[in-house]
């Protein structure tokens, strides 16, 4: 479990989240809310990139204290931006065993297997031996997200996983990260994508100003319709028609 008590977080003389309790323990979670609410802030204090003050603690530990190995098997990492450095899908999913690896830097028949795991989840089996330049721009997040899929982590986060893909690449997202959930993963993620993330969440976490406006799953907020103004400018509705790609849609007040 992701346990936050009085905790505040930022930069030297900007503190930015301000989170007197909250518990993130399993299933899909999605941090949205506006520019600057905090999203990105909670995700680099969680993975002890950035400093707080109070109790955060990740199964019992403050990953800020943490080496950075232990803390690799615990916590994993995809950012929003990704480039395509000139190595093959397979060679970029294997960076993800890394933390693992010992002194002589060689895999192991294990590493391998999680590799070929990854790559299996993500659908880029038969695109392993591609170079990452080659490759489209859904493709290409699929091939960093088998590398976080590599490192084993119990908890896997994201920082706008679905930002410039298609409406087909953002399905496949979700189909993928449903499946790191149902294999016993926890996937907290940070995302603008409404529909998308009500779609595919077990729970919602609202955040304004860095405090949490409101947590829930998807349908306790579209019951909320005047808190998703204040943090949203808008609310969500449910699709009338059941063949909807989203069951969730974006309506004004």
């Amino acid at each position: 479990m992701i346990s936050l008590r009085q905790m505040t977080a930022g930069y030297p003389g900007k503190p930015v989240l301000s989170i007197p309790g909250l518990d993130l323990s399993s299933g899909i979670i999605t941090l949205t809310g506006e520019n600057g609410s905090g999203k990105s802030t909670l995700l680099k204090a969680i993975l002890g990139m950035i400093p707080h003050t109070g109790s955060l603690l990740v199964d019992g530990q403050n990953p800020s204290a943490m080496r950075s190995r232990a803390r690799a098997k615990l916590l994993a990492y995809l950012p929003q931006d990704t480039p395509a450095p000139e190595m093959t899908v397979r060679t970029l999913a294997s960076h993800g065993c890394f933390s693992r690896l010992s002194f002589s830097g060689k895999m192991t028949a294990e590493d391998e297997a999680s590799v070929d795991r990854a790559l299996r989840l993500t659908g880029m089996e038969n695109l392993a031996g591609r170079r990452l330049p080659t490759l489209s721009g859904g493709e290409r997040k699929r091939a960093w997200l088998s590398m976080v899929i590599a490192q084993n982590a119990h908890y896997i986060l994201l920082d706008e996983p679905g930002a410039g893909l298609d409406v087909h690449h953002q399905l496949e997202l979700g189909e993928i990260l449903r499946s790191l959930r149902d294999l016993g993963h926890t996937v907290l993620l940070a995302s603008h994508d409404l529909p998308q993330s009500f779609a595919i969440s077990d729970r919602i976490c609202l955040l304004r100003d860095g405090a949490v406006l409101a947590d829930g799953s998807p349908d306790d907020l579209v019951r909320q319709p005047d808190l998703l103004e204040r943090g949203l400018h808008l609310h969500l509705i449910r699709a009338a028609d059941p063949d909807s790609l989203y069951p969730y849609l974006l309506a004004k007040f």
